[in-house]
Formats: C-alpha cells, sequence, structure tokens
C-alpha cells in the first residue's frame, strides 16, 4: 500500500518571498546634498539644466538632492565678457567636473571679468605740443574717463613706475627732451587699459643763453591713433606712436586677488563640523588672516600659514562644534595686489554659506 504524506499548500505570498528575501518592500535609496557655489556671473549645469546659476555677483549657492551613489557631470559657463577660472572642492581645472555621490559634496565654480575698460582719453597736453621754459618746470596731465567700470587710474611719465592718480595729475619737473605719459584704467577685477601722449620740452636759459638738456633741436613726435591721441592696450603689444619701439605694455596696476575657497562639513543637529576649509590658488607671498565670531569658534583672530598657494585651516576647526550663525572672515592679501575676503557663514541644518568680496 502507497503512503502519501500530507502538504499543506503554500500561499501565494510565500511563493514571492523565496526570490527576494532580504529586500524591503517600498524602500528607497538615499540621496546625498551637492553643494554648488558660483563666484562671479555664470551657471553650472548637468547637461542642459542650470543647476546655479548667480546673475547677482559676489558669490552664490544653490543644493541639489542626488541619489547615493550617483555620478553627476556639471559643466560651466561664463556669463559675457568673462572667463571660467577654474573648480575647487570635489573637482579641479577647468574642465567638465564628474562628481561621484558617495557622501555630500561641494564644489566651487568661480568665474571672473576679463574685458578691460576703455582707456581714459588725456585732454592735456596735446600730440607733440612743445613746452619752451626757463627752468624745468612740471607739466599738468589730464584726462577724462567714460566707461563707469573703471575703479581707479595710473599715471607715469617716461617709464611704468605707476602712481595712483586723478586728473590733473603732475609729472614733476621735467628735463629738455621728449617725454612720454601714460595714463591708465582698472576695473574692479583687475583689468587694465592705457593710453599714451608724446610731447617735447626745450629749455631756453634767459639773456639768450644756451639751450639746457639734450634732444633740444629733435622734432617733435607726431601722434597715431585716435581719440586720446595715443595707442591703447589692454596688456599686450606696443604702445602707440610716440614711445619707444618694442617697450613692453604696462602692467596690471594691482591686480585683484582671486583665491578659491574650499568647504567641506558635516552637519550634527543644527550645530556644524567643518571638514576642510582652506583657501587654494593664493599668489607668491600671500598671506591669510582669520576671524572667527559666534559659538564654538576655537578662536577669536589667527594669522593662517601659507603652503605652495593653499592656507589650510582644517586642523583649527577640526571636531569643533560651530552653533548657527557662527562666522568666519578669511582677508587675504598680497604685495602689489587688491585683497580678497572670503565670508563663511554657519547656517542650521545646511551646509555653510561662502561669499567672496
Amino acid at each position: 500500500m502507497l503512503l502519501h504524506s500530507a502538504v499543506s499548500p503554500q500561499p501565494a505570498s510565500a511563493a514571492k518571498c523565496i526570490s527576494c528575501e532580504g529586500e524591503e518592500p517600498g524602500e528607497e535609496p538615499e540621496a546625498q546634498i551637492l553643494t554648488i557655489h558660483v563666484s562671479g556671473l555664470g551657471a553650472v549645469k548637468k547637461g542642459t539644466t542650470v543647476y546655479c546659476e548667480n546673475t547677482a555677483g559676489g558669490t552664490k549657492t544653490c543644493e541639489k538632492e542626488v541619489i547615493e551613489g550617483q555620478t553627476v557631470s556639471l559643466t560651466a559657463t561664463p556669463a559675457a565678457g568673462l572667463s571660467f577660472l577654474g573648480w575647487s572642492g570635489a573637482c579641479s581645472g577647468t574642465g567638465s567636473c564628474e562628481v561621484t555621490m558617495d557622501e555630500a559634496r561641494e564644489v566651487t565654480a568661480t568665474f571672473a571679468d576679463n574685458t578691460p575698460p576703455a582707456p581714459p582719453t588725456i585732454t592735456s597736453p596735446t600730440g607733440g605740443q612743445v613746452f619752451e621754459w626757463t627752468a624745468e618746470e612740471a607739466v599738468a596731465v589730464s584726462f577724462s574717463d567714460a566707461d563707469p567700470s573703471a575703479v581707479a587710474f595710473g599715471c607715469s611719465v617716461d617709464t611704468y613706475a605707476w602712481n595712483s592718480c586723478s586728473s590733473p595729475w603732475s609729472t614733476g619737473k621735467l628735463a629738455a627732451g621728449t617725454h612720454t605719459v601714460y595714463v591708465s584704467a582698472k576695473d574692479a577685477a583687475g583689468n587694465v587699459s592705457f593710453t599714451s601722449r608724446t610731447f617735447k620740452v626745450v629749455i631756453t636759459p634767459p639773456e639768450g643763453g644756451e639751450e639746457g638738456g639734450s634732444g633740444g633741436e629733435e622734432t617733435p613726435s607726431e601722434e597715431g591713433g585716435s581719440g586720446s591721441g595715443g595707442g591703447t592696450s589692454s596688456g599686450g603689444g606696443t604702445p602707440g606712436t610716440g614711445t619707444t619701439a618694442g617697450t613692453p605694455p604696462p602692467p596690471s596696476i594691482a591686480p585683484a586677488i582671486v583665491a578659491k575657497p574650499v568647504v567641506k562639513s558635516r552637519l550634527l543637529g543644527k550645530a556644524t563640523v567643518l571638514r576642510k576649509l582652506a583657501l587654494k590658488g593664493l599668489p607668491a607671498g600671500a598671506t591669510v588672516a582669520a576671524a572667527c565670531k559666534g559659538k564654538g569658534c576655537p578662536f577669536k583672530r589667527k594669522q593662517v600659514k601659507v603652503v605652495s598657494g593653499t592656507a589650510d585651516l582644517s586642523p583649527l576647526f577640526a571636531k569643533h562644534q560651530l552653533a548657527p550663525g557662527a562666522l568666519i572672515e578669511l582677508k587675504a592679501t598680497a604685495p602689489g595686489m587688491t585683497g580678497e575676503t572670503i565670508d563663511v557663514k554657519v547656517r542650521a541644518g545646511k551646509a555653510p554659506k561662502v561669499t567672496t568680496s
């Protein structure tokens, strides 16, 4: 006689779980925060989608949620008349930025103005003007400027030893001979243009004495160009007619420091711990002064050492919990350059806000 064991029928739900063991029904993938800082006028895009765009100047910060583990490809697009200086943070260089979101990430895209202002117009002296004196005197150089982007002017005579100036500017006493004055204009981004004007000084002592100095019988130079009566340049080429052939253009007047802030943070409730805080791309001879205000600050003021163009403040803030509202101010200075200030403000439940001025 055959014996048959009784087998209870399996419910349909049990059969389904054989192939899905260990899975959590309805579980959604985690998201990580991608923080994008745009310093200067421009936009950061993923394909054709704008992730962050700055149209007001300074630094704009945007946050995007990205599925954990996903790789995001970002591109930087400068506004008209500007150039892209590069990435900092999770990316570097000037190409596309590939960010793998295995954790919260931050990137900074830095844009800068590269269009020089229109050069000033020298109204006096006129091109080829002859000054006849009985002794050495100074020439008053007058100029005008119609470009509102110009924030500073520089003047020099015969050399590029620039002096900050306004119109009228005095050359100081000049000997007999042919002289050239230069007047430059600089915008807030450090872009420079300049113009030149050549004239002649003749010194004839009283009582019919002999003319002093050198070059008394030279013919005054004829100035070329238009508007200001001299050549113009934004930093390349040779100044206009009336200057020495092959003379290099004048250097930029006090170019601006453009440092790249690197900020990586971790949130602990309402507090923030800075895992990384540094300034990169600092010029030779730069110094950085740091100030911290608010609850959790490890110091009030401190001078930060710059090594190979980088000021790393990370060790100063390690394990310190900064309360919302805490402000870190970093001032970068360098000889012959316009300084830059970077503010890092701690926010509740968000990555710190970074602004540059």
